[in-house]
């Protein structure tokens, strides 16, 4: 399945996307996402931009992409918890102990891998599918990345988020 993805710096942004027909938006918080610093979606603002686009039909991707310390990692689980608390539809994800921690603590969000954990082979793809997200495009890419070069075979599709979004 093709999904238009688009970015949502502020809520702003996010009504802008959803309103022009994008299919699900992908949104940073205050914490654990490369633009911190930057994102404007702090629990309020996350909970109404999850309804605003929800209403719509329109999915919410929190990104969780940094590598972060073993300090900052005992935050984690109440920041997902808060997150998906507030409706989020899946979080993007760069770090192996990120997505173990993310499933122990909400079994039920589905995993993103960002472009960030560098998943280009065939054995990280499997490697990642097996171990934390049996979606539903999951096996069949398992499938058939086993029997086709996941990379020069253009039939196997596999969701690449942010600035590779494409059909590989």
């Amino acid at each position: 399945m093709l999904e238009l993805l688009s970015p949502a710096g502020d809520l702003e942004c996010l009504m802008s996307a959803v309103d022009y027909g994008c299919d699900a938006v992908y949104l940073g918080s205050t914490m654990f996402g490369m633009r911190a610093g930057a994102a404007k979606f702090d629990p309020e603002t996350l909970r109404n931009g999850v309804e605003y686009a929800h209403a719509k039909g329109v999915r919410v991707y929190l990104t969780c992409n940094t590598v972060p310390s073993n300090d900052e990692i005992e935050l984690l689980p109440e920041f997902i918890k808060t997150a998906y608390d507030c409706g989020i539809d899946a979080a993007i994800v760069s770090d192996i102990g990120c997505i173990a921690l993310i499933k122990r603590t909400v079994p039920d969000l589905e995993i993103h891998v960002s472009t960030q954990a560098g998943v280009v082979t065939t054995d990280a793809l499997v490697y990642f599918c097996r171990r934390f997200m049996m979606g539903e495009w999951c096996q069949p890419s398992i499938q058939s990345a086993t029997t086709k070069r996941l990379f020069h075979e253009p039939s196997v599709s596999a969701p690449p988020q942010g600035s590779l979004f494409s059909e590989m």
